[in-house]
């Protein structure tokens, strides 16, 4: 579970590799949903991508996001998609749950007066 975030306030992500993989690297892609959308890339965002030998054989890989929460990621998904050779693929997706101060809202009855000259 990802704790809830704060709009505008920095947040970094992570995804780590299921296992230990010996061979090519996978790769990581970060995508994010919103209610009743398409999957998309999350904008304005900066992703890393590091390896880590455990042992001379063994890796670990791992990517992290980091992007600045707005209103618009509230409620919506965000999802780590590890893909490696031979077309096999791991995701997990998360819920993003961002604390953000609503914009007011102005609202008035506005009269018109007939006026005779």
């Amino acid at each position: 579970m990802i704790p809830p975030l704060t709009e505008g306030q920095q947040t970094t992500l992570t995804c780590t590799a299921p296992g230990l993989c010996s061979g090519s690297d996978p790769k990581i892609t970060w995508t994010w949903r919103g209610a009743g959308e398409k999957d998309s890339q999350i904008t304005g965002n900066i992703t890393a991508f590091k390896t880590e030998n455990l042992t001379a054989f063994t890796q670990r890989h791992s990517s992290t996001l980091t992007f600045n929460p707005s209103a618009e990621h509230h409620n919506s998904n965000v999802t780590c998609e590890v893909s490696f050779t031979n077309n096999i693929t791991a995701e997990e997706t998360k819920a993003l749950n961002v604390n953000f101060v609503k914009k007011p809202m102005i609202t008035g009855i506005t009269t018109v007066k007939d006026v005779m000259i």
